[in-house]
């Protein structure tokens, strides 16, 4: 019995917290009743930080959006941007030609022709008034390789920075102990020559480049000496062509030659550019000899050289043209070859190590990126050597470790 009465007094106790008016239990008939007023006083603190904090954030807010256009640029284009009309909000001059709009052009290559023509190659304007372009000190040379048929498509874009192109048109080839110069075909070389008829100051100097059967025969007994007489018979027949500034001898084979050999080859061809008044220019590698540099700083009018390094069988991933090398490099250069002759070639490709494979692989910048991308790797610059490296594994499993030379590095490089 005893049990049974604590245990209905527990459930008479239970019944009255739910049940019972507060006024019984001693308690007030207010619920919010707050008689020393602590909590009017938290609830006003926190407000008040709430709203000022509010305050703060819509300041900033309006005053970064008022600077730079940060909600003009975070919001999408209008449709009549994309059509190619002006709007208040865009006044620049802004359309595409139909003529040379693809209709069947997808919105992601249309956005990228819109981009482009956001920065056209023209005199900036600035309250007004019109500035040019900061006049240039330096010749700025450009390669235009002959393989790769949208290489002229960058020239429209370069600003009338260029003052010299070398596209590789023709190349020595030996075949039964005879040697000539071939060339690609005119319709090759019209783009170029369009955009040159276009910039009249703009000097075309083709490079001829030398081919395996070439370069062998460079070993035999009079080997320089029939190469020469192929080039003094290229000039004397390309006399009635388009007029060309002269034609460069890309030498890169003919570092391993001897010098006497180099020298002649170098004499017998200045002089027959000279006699039909052409200029005369020779490419060499990074690894070329003092002896050559010293022999092409003698007959040739230009030098060029490249600025970065050339990687062949055995060697280990490394920066093409890491920011010590280059600076030693070029002063190496300057004591053979005169400033006025010497151009340094900024290289604008990679390199790719592959596993199992001994000797590097050459590959241009867009080929290169578009692999590590397809493969999802990794892509990163090195400040320390000033270049980009990159690496990814392909579909067979074989690893490949990139160094290239892109924008940023040309950048640091100039």
């Amino acid at each position: 019995m005893g049990r049974r009465k604590e245990t209905t007094k527990q459930v008479t106790c239970l019944q009255r917290g739910y049940h019972e008016p507060r006024t019984s239990r001693g308690l007030s008939d207010r619920v919010f009743l707050d008689p020393s007023r602590r909590r009017r006083s938290r609830v006003l603190l926190s407000a008040s930080t709430i709203a000022t904090g509010v305050v703060i954030w819509l300041m900033l807010f309006a005053m970064t959006v008022g600077s730079n256009g940060g909600l003009e640029a975070a919001l999408p284009e209008p449709i009549s941007v994309l059509k190619g009309h002006k709007t208040a909000s865009y006044p620049q001059p802004f359309h595409l030609d139909e003529r040379e709009q693809d209709p069947n052009l997808t919105a992601i290559d249309l956005h990228a022709q819109q981009e482009a023509l956001k920065y056209p190659c023209l005199a900036q304007v600035e309250k007004g008034e019109r500035f040019s372009a900061p006049a240039q000190t330096q010749e700025v040379y450009a390669v235009v390789p002959a393989d790769l048929p949208w290489a002229t498509k960058s020239l429209t874009e370069s600003c009338d920075t260029l003052h010299v192109v070398l596209p590789t048109w023709f190349h020595i080839s030996a075949a039964q102990g005879s040697t000539e110069v071939l060339g690609v075909s005119a319709e090759t070389r019209d783009p170029l020559w369009n955009y040159a008829a276009q910039n009249p100051g703009l000097q075309v100097m083709p490079i001829v480049q030398i081919d395996t059967t070439a370069s062998q025969l460079l070993n035999d007994e009079g080997g320089p000496d029939k190469m020469a007489g192929a080039l003094t018979d290229f000039f004397e027949r390309s006399r009635g062509e388009k007029t060309v500034r002269g034609f460069c001898l890309d030498a890169s084979p003919l570092t391993s030659i001897g010098a006497d050999a180099f020298a002649a080859l170098g004499r017998q061809m200045t002089t027959a550019l000279v006699k039909q008044n052409l200029t005369s220019c020779v490419k060499l590698p990074s690894n070329v000899s003092k002896s050559l540099l010293i022999i092409a700083n003698r007959f040739f009018n230009t030098v060029i050289v490249n600025g970065y390094r050339e990687y062949w069988i055995g060697s280990a991933p490394q920066p093409l043209a890491d920011k010590r090398w280059l600076k030693a490099h070029i002063a190496a250069l300057q004591e053979h070859v005169s400033p006025a002759k010497l151009v340094i070639e900024l290289g604008t490709h990679a390199v790719d190590w592959v596993s199992g494979h001994p000797r590097p692989e050459i590959q241009p910048f867009a080929k290169a990126m578009s692999a590590v991308a397809k493969r999802e790797g990794l892509v990163e610059f090195v400040p320390s050597a000033e270049n980009t490296r990159a690496s990814y594994i392909d579909a067979k499993g074989l690893q490949h470790r990139l160094w290239m030379l892109d924008a940023a590095s040309m950048h640091n490089q100039i």
